[in-house]
C-alpha cells in the first residue's frame, strides 16, 4: 500500500516543481528581476543592434562613395522623384527624363531636339535637357489619379533637399 501512496505523491511533487519553475520563468525579466534583463540586453539585443547599425552604415557609405565616384567621372546619377518631392537645379545641370512627367519652374534647353520647350509643354522622354536658369522640378500632377513617380538621370549641381522659399507677391 505504500507504493500506492508514493507514486501519486511523487507525481504531485513533480507537478508542483514544474508549476513553480513556470511561474518564475514568467516573471523573469521584469522590473523585480533586472539582472536577467541586463544580461539579455548585453548578450542578445546589443549584438543584434550593432550588426544592424553596421549594415546600415556600410550601405550608406557605399551609396555616398558611388555618388562621389559618379560625380567625379561625370556620370549621370539616377534619381526618383515621388509625390511631394522637389529638386532645385543650378544652371548647367543636365538631366535625362526616363519616366513620368515633370513640372518645371525655370527654363531648360532640349539638347536632343535643339529647342527651348515652352512653359507648361510636356517634355519628351529620353531627351537630354540642360538647365538654363535655376529651376525647381517636381512630378507633374495628372488630370486624374495620383502623381506618378518620375525617374531621372542627373549630372551637375542639384539639391534634392533644398528648401523652397516662396516670396509672396506684393
Amino acid at each position: 500500500m505504500k507504493h500506492w501512496i508514493r507514486r501519486p505523491a511523487l507525481f504531485l511533487l513533480a507537478a508542483c516543481l514544474l508549476a513553480g519553475v513556470s511561474v518564475y520563468a514568467v516573471g523573469a525579466g521584469s522590473a523585480e528581476d533586472p539582472l536577467l534583463t541586463l544580461s539579455y540586453l548585453e548578450q542578445r539585443l546589443k549584438p543584434q543592434l550593432e550588426q544592424e547599425y553596421s549594415e546600415l552604415t556600410r550601405q550608406a557609405v557605399e551609396d555616398v562613395e558611388q555618388r562621389m565616384a559618379a560625380e567625379l567621372n561625370g556620370a549621370f546619377i539616377p534619381e526618383v522623384l515621388e509625390a511631394g518631392d522637389e529638386f532645385v537645379c543650378q544652371p548647367g545641370t543636365e538631366f535625362l527624363l526616363r519616366e513620368g512627367s515633370l513640372h518645371l519652374t525655370g527654363q531648360v534647353l532640349d539638347v536632343t531636339a535643339g529647342s527651348i520647350p515652352e512653359e507648361g509643354e510636356a517634355l519628351p522622354l529620353n531627351h537630354l535637357y540642360m538647365v538654363l536658369e535655376e529651376l525647381t522640378m517636381s512630378p507633374a500632377e495628372p488630370q486624374e489619379g495620383e502623381v506618378q513617380p518620375v525617374t531621372l538621370l542627373l549630372r551637375g549641381e542639384y539639391d534634392p533637399e533644398a528648401p523652397i522659399v516662396v516670396i509672396p507677391e506684393e
